[in-house]
């Protein structure tokens, strides 16, 4: 037995579980049945508003979000959105992503969201963290012996927000890269 998932049109899967998700070509998919047990979903929000005055359109697309949420054998679940009826909404839902899950007698289902980022960054809070010591220029990597990760760290410090969303959504697809050439996707 599995559970199920039902999403909105405007709601793209990126991946479950870690493996990388292949949505139809034409529209994405509006159910997904799942596996028991706990289920980490990458999850975009894209949408499509007309502009009749000039004849043009704006897309409105979210950054990916994580969202942590457990299902049972036999769960049908709905995420659904906020009530969004203009652009100015739509920019709003996709900066905080506030979805919810209901099951079919439209009970509230627990469940956890957080922009894929800050869900990575929390990942790696083991790591020490190196403060910056003000003014030092940025040295280049140049000797076999020196240690990488501390740069990387480092990089990461002195990088913009929408920088290191950027490099998040780089890695993201990197790992979807590797799973796939490892035959794992999908």
């Amino acid at each position: 037995m599995a559970g199920n998932l039902s999403l909105p049109k405007e709601i793209t899967v990126v991946s479950i579980n870690g493996q990388p998700y292949q949505n139809s070509f034409f529209a994405s998919d509006s159910d997904i049945s799942l596996t028991p047990g706990q289920q980490l979903l990458v999850l975009e929000y894209k949408d499509i508003f007309e502009n009749y005055e000039d004849d043009d359109h704006t897309k409105i697309t979210s950054e990916p979000y994580v969202v942590i949420f457990t299902v049972g054998e036999q769960d049908e679940l709905t995420l659904k959105l906020p009530k969004i009826a203009d652009e100015e909404q739509a920019r709003d839902f996709a900066d905080r992503f506030n979805v919810t899950l209901h099951d079919t007698l439209n009970r509230e289902h627990p469940v956890f969201i957080q922009d894929l980022m800050k869900y990575k960054a929390g990942l790696m809070v083991d790591h020490p963290v190196f403060k910056s010591r003000g003014k030092d220029p940025v040295k280049p990597v140049t000797g076999q012996g020196e240690n990488a990760l501390i740069h990387l760290k480092r990089w990461w410090q002195l990088a913009s927000e929408k920088q290191k969303r950027q490099f998040m959504q780089y890695l993201l697809l990197e790992e979807q890269i590797d799973s796939a050439a490892r035959g794992e996707a999908k």
